[in-house]
């Protein structure tokens, strides 16, 4: 599986000193296509459900994603959510089968309800 990565940043790219929040990471699909996804290649690695990590302290964290294109239905994105209320940045990414930063992987917020 990809390793996805992300450093938060200040305007001026300096990293937040002690800026260390919640991630949560969450498979969205078309649901009325079909009511729970698959992962083809990897069923012992589920993508159903909710990731929730912490970033370190520097604003940076990674984990391991299931490639989107072996996910059924088609046409999932993971939908990333940095920190919480107010401050909270959220992002859609599609994961390929390589190691990536979000920054290089985002895409459109999907066009259906997850």
């Amino acid at each position: 599986m990809p390793t996805i990565s992300n450093t938060v940043i200040n305007l001026d790219s300096s990293a937040p000193a002690g800026y260390q929040r919640d991630v949560k990471i969450t498979l969205v699909y078309d649901s009325e296509t079909q009511a729970l996804p698959v992962a083809s290649t990897s069923p012992e690695s589920s993508p159903i459900g909710t990731l929730r990590l912490r970033m370190n302290t520097q604003g940076t964290w990674s984990t391991d994603l299931i490639d989107n294109s072996i996910i059924e239905p088609a046409g999932s994105a993971y939908k990333v959510v940095e920190g919480s209320g107010p401050d909270a940045r959220t992002y859609f990414i599609e994961v390929a089968d390589d190691d990536a930063e979000v920054k290089d992987i985002l895409v459109a917020e999907p066009d259906f309800t997850p």
